[in-house]
């Protein structure tokens, strides 16, 4: 018969736990804070530029900071620093193009893991109960989100005018940014395709919440190109493809 640890034993090792926590948690918030410093001080940026990149750097921070609050022993891990990281870099680079998706990529993917994670599950293609199709539509919200980034950063958003064509044609002839934007385009038509299809085979009600997301998503998008990019809707146009992949990581299992 196993003698239970006394209580002496049990609290210094709690203890320490906690501690380790604590030091942890105040090391990941003060990257988070030198990383918007950095933003304040940098030359590249403008006010406004600053604020929304700290507004990210936050909304990125939360998950660690409710799993400390909560007492989540994971929190925070890794995986936090790693958009943090990147979000200081591309300040500092002057949000280039690359940094931009690159920071978006990693912020996508995290926000999926701790979806995942807060669900108790697997996101593995093939791993046991992944509706079917799932991997496909993963896939395709990731890279439409990641293209739009691109087509917004490379300033390609104005580059097609008129909706559902590219100004009016199959295929622009208006060059390179054009391209880039029609891409994008395709990419969403065809996630809204195949997400109403994956709703029909799954017979789901979060697919097909999944299904009115993307068509908010594209309304949205044509919105914006049809108003002359307004900066709310372009807002409300990344805001909403968040939630599409949001939706796709959570509709998967």
């Amino acid at each position: 018969m196993k003698i239970p640890p006394s209580p002496e034993k049990v609290v210094p090792a709690a203890t320490a736990v906690r501690s380790e926590k604590d030091r942890s948690f105040l090391i990941f918030a003060g990257v988070v804070l030198a990383a918007i410093a950095l933003g304040f001080k940098s030359e590249l940026l403008d006010e406004g530029q600053v604020w929304a990149l700290s507004l990210g750097l936050v909304v990125v921070a939360a998950p660690a900071l409710l799993g400390y609050l909560r007492g989540t022993d994971e929190f925070p891990r890794i995986e936090h620093y790693i958009p943090v990281a990147l979000g200081a870099i591309t300040v500092k680079t002057g949000l280039t193009p690359t940094m931009v998706v690159l920071h978006l990529a990693t912020a996508m993917l995290l926000l999926g893991v701790l979806l995942v994670a807060a669900r108790g599950s697997r996101l593995t293609p093939g791993t046991p109960g992944l509706r079917p199709g799932s991997a496909v539509a993963l896939a395709l919200g990731f890279v439409t989100v990641l293209l739009g980034a691109l087509t917004a950063n490379l300033g390609a958003a104005a580059a097609c005018t008129g909706f559902p064509l590219c100004s009016g044609e199959l295929w622009p002839s208006a060059g390179g940014l054009a391209v880039i934007q029609w891409v994008h385009r395709l990419l969403a038509y065809t996630l809204s395709g195949y997400v109403v299809w994956w709703a029909v085979r799954s017979r789901g009600r979060r697919a097909w919440t999944v299904v009115a997301l993307v068509a908010i998503q594209v309304a949205v998008g044509a919105a914006t190109v049809l108003l002359g990019l307004p900066p709310a809707l372009q807002a409300a146009h990344v805001a909403v493809g968040a939630a599409v992949w949001a939706g796709v990581v959570l509709t998967a299992r």
